[in-house]
C-alpha cells in the first residue's frame, strides 16, 4: 500500500503534534506544565522537550503504521520502496514536499530540466521530481555517509537521478559533519551558524566529509545547464550560494532555499543572492516550513534588475 494513503499526511503538522502532546500527557510522558508548553504557539526548535515529542511521535508511528510497511520495514512511495531510519521524519518530508509542494515544484519544474537537490537527505524531493518529470536530470547531493546509503536505495529505480556523496560550500575543503543517529535530517557542519547537536538529545555521529562548490560540481560533471536548485543545508545556505555564483549568473535557475535555520536567513539570503545577480525576485513561502522561492522573471530578464527584498 502506498504511503501517500496514510491518514497522517492529511493532518496539519501543528494539529498532529498537539494531539501527540495530549496523548503523551495521558500516557504520563509529559507533565502538565510540559503539555501546556507544547500547546503554546511558536517554535521550540532545539528544546529538549521538543526532541522528546518527536521521539514519542516516532514511537506511536512504529506502533500504528501496520499495513503501510513492507516486511523489511520500508514504505511504498510511487510503487517503490522508501527506506528510512525515522518514520516520523520520512512522513514529515512526504507531507511537506509532496502533499504541500514545499519547493514549488508544480509551479516551476518542467520535464527535461536539470535539477540540483542540495541536501537531498533520504531523497523524497529527488524521488518526486523523478516521478513527476521522468526526463529531468537530477543531481542529489548528500554529505552524510549513513544518509547517503539510504538515498541511493531510495533512488535506485530512477536512472536519471545521480547521487553524490559530498557537501556544497564556498570552497573545496574537508569539514566535520555531525548528525543525530535517529534523525538524519538534523545535521550540522562544524562551522555552520546553527547550534551544534547536543548529545543529550540522542546519539550524534561525527564524520569528516568533502565539500566542493556548486560551480566546481557543474564543471566536474559537465552539467549542460542548471534550471532548478533546491537547497536545505541546515544553516549552510549562505556558503552554498557563495560557491554557486558563476552558475547563478550564467543560467539564472529557480532557487528554493530554506530560510529558518538562522535568525538572519530571511533578510541576508535574498541580499546575498541579489548581490550575485540583481535580476532575482525572492518570495517567502509558508506552505510547509519557511522557504525563499527565488526566480528571474524571464520577460524582464534583459531589462532593469528586479526589485530587491522579500515579497
Amino acid at each position: 500500500m502506498d504511503i501517500l494513503g496514510h491518514p497522517y499526511l492529511k493532518v496539519s503538522p501543528r494539529i498532529l503534534y498537539r494531539c501527540a502532546a495530549f496523548l503523551g500527557y495521558v500516557r504520563r510522558r509529559f507533565t502538565s506544565s510540559e503539555f501546556l508548553t507544547l500547546l503554546l504557539p511558536g517554535k521550540l526548535k532545539g528544546e529538549e522537550i521538543l526532541v522528546r515529542l518527536h521521539n514519542f511521535v516516532e514511537e506511536c508511528l512504529r506502533e500504528r503504521l501496520g499495513r503501510f510497511l513492507n516486511p523489511d520495514g520500508s514504505m511504498n512511495l510511487y510503487s517503490h520502496c522508501l527506506y528510512t531510519s525515522s518514520y516520523e521524519e520520512a512522513l514529515s518530508f512526504i507531507q511537506q514536499i509532496i502533499t504541500c509542494d514545499q519547493y514549488s515544484m508544480d509551479r516551476f519544474l518542467s520535464d527535461g530540466d536539470v535539477i540540483v537537490d542540495v541536501g537531498a537527505n533520504i531523497g523524497v524531493f529527488s524521488v518526486k521530481a523523478a516521478h513527476d518529470f521522468p526526463n529531468a536530470k537530477i543531481y542529489a547531493i548528500e554529505p552524510s555517509s549513513k544518509t547517503f546509503e539510504i538515498l541511493k536505495r531510495n533512488t535506485e529505480h530512477y536512472p536519471r537521478v545521480s547521487c553524490l556523496n559530498e557537501g556544497l560550500g564556498d570552497k573545496e575543503e574537508w569539514r566535520q559533519l555531525a548528525t543525530y543517529a535517529n534523525y538524519p535530517g538534523n545535521t550540522r557542519m562544524d562551522d555552520a551558524k546553527t547550534k551544534p547537536p547536543n548529545p543529550k538529545y540522542g546519539d550524534v555521529f561525527v564524520e569528516t566529509v568533502p565539500l566542493v562548490t556548486l560551480d566546481i560540481l557543474v564543471e566536474r560533471h559537465q552539467l549542460p545547464r542548471v534550471d532548478f536548485i533546491k537547497m536545505d543545508t541546515e544553516g549552510y545556505e549562505e556558503k552554498v550560494l557563495k560557491g554557486a555564483s558563476q552558475t547563478i549568473r550564467k543560467w539564472k535557475p529557480v532557487i528554493v532555499i530554506s530560510a529558518y535555520h538562522t535568525a538572519t536567513d530571511k533578510s541576508e539570503l535574498p541580499r546575498l543572492l541579489q548581490s550575485i545577480c540583481g535580476d532575482y525576485v525572492c518570495e517567502l513561502h509558508h506552505e510547509a516550513e519557511e522557504d525563499l522561492v527565488c526566480y528571474v522573471n524571464k520577460e524582464l530578464d534583459k531589462g532593469p534588475s528586479a526589485q530587491e527584498g522579500v515579497h
